[in-house]
C-alpha cells in the first residue's frame, strides 16, 4: 500500500469503466510522471488455472 493524496486520485470516466476487461480497475492516480493504475481488492480473484502463464 502507498499514500496519496486525495488531489492525485480519480475514478476511471464511466466509458473507460463500462468497456474494461479488468473488474477490479477501478481509478487511476496521477502523481508527478507516476500513473498508478488504482484496484478494487474486493473485486479480485486469483487467475485461473487456464489464464495462468506459469508452467511447471
Amino acid at each position: 500500500m502507498i499514500h496519496l493524496p486525495s488531489t492525485a486520485i480519480h475514478p476511471l470516466p464511466a466509458l473507460l469503466a463500462a468497456r474494461s476487461r479488468h473488474p477490479a480497475l477501478c481509478g487511476i492516480a496521477l502523481e508527478g510522471e507516476q500513473l498508478t493504475l488504482l484496484l478494487n481488492g474486493a473485486r479480485l480473484s486469483p487467475p485461473s488455472e487456464a489464464s495462468s502463464t506459469h508452467h511447471p
